[in-house]
């Protein structure tokens, strides 16, 4: 009778290659699998690596730790912070890498992109009250600055109002002016 015993330490891998955040600012999670139940504690080492298109302390904070899994554990992940950066716009990488592991095998996956992608512009709904004044809600996401701004002529704006965007829509009011001129209004999204 021969006996065959799987002693090959279980591998570790990115469950996804590349990881898409939309957004201003938060947290990421990104998840790491081990191929088979570990019998023992597995410790990972992994990092943020410069080479993408973000930058760290501007874009995204840049993390270096060890993840530790327990007996029986496949799935464990690490938190990446996204920080909001209103000077840049477009898509940015950030380069996340497995570095090393103690009682597992770093596998073929140990290579990963964080993709961050800007939040999508505020949506806009104004209405007038019974009360002389223009509401006007936007929505955008939780976490995100925004500034109502009012122009005359779609040339030169003028800052009026900021406020945080929650989970639901942010209200700003506005006094409704009875004579001319006609005020044109938008919001931004400042940081």
């Amino acid at each position: 009778t021969l006996l065959i015993h799987d002693n090959d330490p279980p591998t570790v891998n990115f469950a996804a290659a590349e990881t898409v955040f939309r957004g201003g600012a938060g947290a990421v999670e990104i998840e790491l699998t081990l191929s088979k139940p570990p019998a023992g504690t597995v410790l990972v080492d992994y990092a943020t690596e410069t080479g993408g298109s973000a930058e760290p302390g501007r874009d995204y904070v840049a993390v270096h730790d060890t993840l530790v899994w327990p007996v029986g554990a496949t799935r464990r992940s690490f938190l990446v912070t996204v920080l909001a950066n209103p000077d840049r716009r477009g898509p940015r990488t950030v380069w996340l890498r497995l570095r090393s592991a103690l009682n597992a095998t770093v596998g073929p996956t140990n290579l990963a992109v964080l993709r961050i992608e800007d939040a999508p512009p505020p949506r806009l709904q104004a209405s007038r009250t019974g009360a002389g004044e223009w509401w006007i809600e936007a929505d955008a996401v939780p976490g995100a600055r925004l500034q109502l701004q009012r122009s005359a002529d779609l040339r030169d704006w003028t800052p009026r109002q900021e406020r945080t965007a929650g989970e639901g829509p942010v209200v700003f009011r506005e006094p409704a002016d009875p004579a001319p001129p006609a005020w044109y209004y938008r919001v931004r999204v400042v940081r």
